[in-house]
């Protein structure tokens, strides 16, 4: 499969990923005076619920390629917010759900699936605070359960991905074989959440009954959220380290 879009070009890189030829990507069309035309771009790229994009701005955005999505590429404009933004609704695990761009190579049932496993690890989580001393419960929700649940979600994600393997560097053949040994941990991963969920069902089961009721379901949407805001910062930490060292896709042509 040859990139042509992004500023790269070739088969180095990447490997064949399910496209279909297709039109103008970025969703932007041209009336016969030359206007730009975004009807029912609101609806297909999520970006403009944030920001007011210039036409040039939606050409970076929506012209992305599969390739730059799959490779982690984040500098698209000269704007810093914007393409922090662009970043978080491509890779985190909650907002891609929602706002993931149209390009990109990962579906929307790969996501689902990682989410299903972070919930049902976020139960085992909240399960487990039960058991624990009153006065160590917030902290293990708030701070120490976010924490783990935020690295089990970089774990999956990098077994989905990992941008190392595509290097120009590695022969394609070891790096089709490697990848799909990754994927093989990804989906054992994603099947350990049977698992998880069995764990807390045991630990809700054994838990004293005055801390049962309602008080695992609040552990449990507190530690979602926290895992959520701490996420997006650490989020944050890797796209300001890859933004320093790429530089900005020109935007794709009209």
């Amino acid at each position: 499969m040859k990139y042509s879009e992004g500023g790269a070009e070739g088969t180095k890189g990447a490997p064949a990923l399910n496209s279909t030829e297709s039109g103008p990507m970025n969703g932007i069309k041209e009336n016969e005076t030359g206007v730009e035309s975004n009807a029912g771009h609101h609806a297909e790229f999520p970006m403009n619920l944030v920001f007011a994009l210039s036409p040039e701005d939606r050409r970076a955005y929506g012209g992305a390629s599969e390739k730059d999505l799959f490779d982690s590429h984040v500098h698209y404009t000269s704007s810093w917010p914007k393409d922090a933004v662009f970043y978080l609704f491509n890779n985190n695990v909650l907002l891609s759900l929602l706002f993931v761009h149209k390009n990109h190579p990962f579906t929307k049932k790969m996501r689902w699936m990682v989410q299903f496993c972070a919930l049902s690890l976020t139960f085992l989580f909240s399960t487990f605070g039960l058991l624990l001393p009153r006065g160590i419960r917030a902290v293990w929700r708030l701070v120490v359960a976010p924490l783990l649940l935020l690295t089990w979600n970089i774990y999956i994600g990098t077994l989905a991905q990992c941008p190392c393997l595509f290097s120009g560097f590695i022969s394609e053949n070891f790096r089709s074989r490697v990848s799909k040994i990754g994927r093989i941990l990804l989906y054992i991963a994603v099947s350990s959440s049977v698992i998880f969920a069995l764990l807390g069902r045991l630990f809700l089961s054994i838990a004293p009954e005055q801390t049962k009721g309602d008080s695992w379901m609040m552990d449990f949407i507190e530690t979602q959220l926290s895992s959520l805001l701490w996420s997006i910062p650490t989020d944050l930490l890797v796209y300001s380290f890859l933004r320093r060292f790429q530089s900005p896709i020109n935007p794709s042509p009209v």
